[in-house]
């Protein structure tokens, strides 16, 4: 920044040296980004010490989806363990030993090294595989578009032949080679017996078939199908900042073409666009809370979008096996509860701006529970209907859509109630409920219910972080000594389950996952141990120095100063506990799903997602 524009400069903009707007009364850069200004309308900057430092703190308790890169810079210069200490207010000594933990686990997710993968050795022309193979691969792309209930165009007929012959040459559209390709790779990445080098050559064909600029810069429905089944089907390669770019992107595809559509369209088209549209949605909102990012689709365009019907829903492909009636029902009722994510988000992030709003939080909470009581009510009544007609794989695809019905529902309890102190307590109760619910997670079997590989990772994590924090901040109150122990029981399941989840995706995050969630339990666990040896120490004093109190007291019969002695040795032992931790809690727990979990500044396209204006501020 020049001389002349600096002694225009605010406090706020000569921080993160940028100039000020000399055009408004207040900084317009600062009030578009939503920070304090104290730039005056006559060019005098207003010195307040006492706003200044207010202003600074408010910057600080802000979250890192309302931060910019440059104010993320000035943090990010403080280690963990001075962060954490900041925002509890002492230096804890479990904050000593989290904060590394905290740091390995905000790296397991920023980490992009598995997707770069698939470029590694690729080829500069396209592989010819098996005929055999290409033709079984073909059946399964079907499979795949049926069960997510993407549109089918009426071109596939022909491009199937094609891609069964492996005549790929004639495939005019490289979505469909994309699409081809992820549906492959993600049938070898599940089965080991094949040779490497048809994995290899999968890798690199679905390498070249992305790396098409038509694909990302063109807005079709082939488009942003070809985007979902990359960013649901490639596990192996996919991670979370890759797979939530290829989203964003879809999700401003798909909103596009919601504004050039053309009233002469077919009822066909106007069909497959609504459950396109609200299928994205509901990933979009999905992702957004599993990776606490601001969702790119807008309220404001759902309501633009008629939601799909139940007949509509109803009326897609379906194998005799499966449920028609059922299935209708469950994704009708995600595409409401992707409505109840949205508000959700939004309140979520009013509260990193404004500071808790219980009021709002209330409100969120009854939305959610009337959602869950009408859910399970319809859900309940349409399986008693139909399972009687389905064979067993049916009836257990039946049953995982009413346990991800209650498990969905438990982790939006958690995100809603944590960080608000009134209803903290009500966090620790779904975070237990949600893990035992792992027990019941079928990972041997496709469905149309199925979890996303993100919602698998995240939701259980956050429930086991809720409870890692409270063993560890209330460890030594005498009252929760039961809870704890019976948090650190169910605590149990999360390394258990995430190795079976290893064992049915290769993702690398699974297993840096499973370390990380033996260490966090380890620590949690030795220190409600030593807390629980402390206070039986601590016991058998104040037992023996009850005793000494009453023998004296018996031997002297007026000696009273000794009994009184007795007792203030006991409350000057009470007065050694840490009973002002517990009331930071909330802050803690805020921090560590809000701060740093996904690098906002990484963007694999070099675009900015659009649609949720909040979070964008204008420059």
């Amino acid at each position: 920044m020049d001389g002349e524009l600096a002694q225009y400069a605010c406090d706020e903009c000569r921080t993160r040296k940028v100039s000020c707007s000399r055009n408004y009364p207040d900084c317009q850069r600062c009030v578009s980004e939503g920070h304090a200004c104290y730039y005056s309308r006559s060019g005098v900057i207003r010195r307040n010490r006492k706003k200044k430092e207010t202003a600074k703190a408010s910057r600080k308790s802000d979250t890192a989806i309302h931060r910019l890169p440059q104010e993320r810079a000035v943090e990010d210069d403080q280690s963990t363990h001075e962060r954490l200490r900041r925002l509890t207010g002492r230096d804890h000594a479990a904050l000593r030993v989290l904060a590394p933990l905290f740091d390995e686990y905000f790296a397991a997710w920023q980490d992009a090294s598995a997707f770069n993968q698939l470029r590694e050795a690729a080829a500069k022309t396209y592989y010819l595989l098996n005929e055999h193979a290409s033709r079984t691969w073909t059946a399964m792309l079907f499979t795949v578009l049926r069960k997510r209930r993407l549109p089918i165009a009426s071109a596939f007929d022909e491009v199937r032949e094609h891609l069964a012959a492996g005549n790929i040459h004639r495939v005019k559209d490289q979505s469909w080679l994309v699409m081809f390709y992820s549906v492959a790779l993600s049938s070898r990445s599940e089965d080991a017996t094949h040779p490497k080098d048809t994995k290899a050559k999968l890798k690199s064909n679905l390498w070249l078939a992305f790396n098409d600029v038509r694909l990302f810069i063109e807005p079709s429905l082939l488009n942003v199908q070809a985007l979902i089944v990359l960013a649901t089907q490639v596990d192996e390669y996919m991670t979370p900042s890759v797979c939530w770019m290829l989203v964003s992107k879809a999700c401003t595809m798909i909103q596009t073409l919601g504004q050039i559509r053309r009233s002469h369209e077919s009822s066909d088209q106007q069909k497959s666009y609504r459950i396109l549209f609200w299928q994205l949605n509901y990933l979009d909102k999905t992702l957004a809370l599993s990776l606490m990012k601001p969702p790119t689709i807008h309220t404001e365009a759902t309501k633009a979008v008629p939601m799909p019907t139940l007949d509509q829903l109803a009326a897609a492909h379906h194998e005799p096996n499966e449920s028609r009636v059922f299935d209708a029902h469950y994704t009708h009722q995600m595409y409401l509860l992707s409505e109840i994510m949205g508000e959700a988000s939004r309140g979520l992030s009013t509260q990193a701006r404004q500071g808790f709003d219980h009021e709002l939080v209330s409100s969120n909470m009854d939305q959610l529970d009337k959602w869950y009581r009408k859910a399970t009510e319809v859900l309940g009544a349409a399986a008693s209907t139909e399972k009687p007609l389905l064979t067993a794989d049916g009836q257990d695809s039946i049953e995982q859509g009413l346990i991800n019905i209650r498990f969905l529902y438990y982790h939006m309890q958690i995100l809603l109630t944590r960080g608000c102190k009134s209803r903290t307590l009500d966090g620790r109760e779904p975070a237990e409920n949600l893990l035992r619910r792992l027990k019941s997670i079928r990972l041997d079997q496709r469905s149309p219910s199925d979890l996303h590989i993100w919602q698998l990772l995240f939701c259980p994590f956050a429930a086991f972080q809720s409870l890692v924090g409270h063993v560890l901040m209330t460890s030594k109150m005498g009252a929760c000594y039961d809870q704890n122990e019976q948090s650190l029981q169910v605590m149990e399941l999360l390394p258990t389950f995430l190795e079976d989840l290893g064992k049915h995706t290769r993702n690398p995050l699974v297993r840096r996952l499973e370390v990380l969630a033996c260490r966090f339990y380890a620590h949690a666990k030795a220190v409600f141990y030593s807390e629980e040896l402390e206070c039986a120490r601590d016991d058998a004093h104040r037992d023996s120095q009850r005793s000494t109190t009453l023998a004296g007291s018996q031997r002297s019969g007026t000696d009273h100063d000794m009994g009184t002695q007795g007792f203030a040795s006991v409350d000057s032992e009470l007065d050694g506990y840490d009973m002002d931790w517990e009331p930071n809690l909330d802050d803690l727990l805020t921090w560590w799903t809000n701060d740093a979990l996904i690098d906002g500044t990484f963007d694999w396209f070099g675009t900015v997602p659009t649609g949720f204006e909040e979070s964008q501020p204008s420059t």
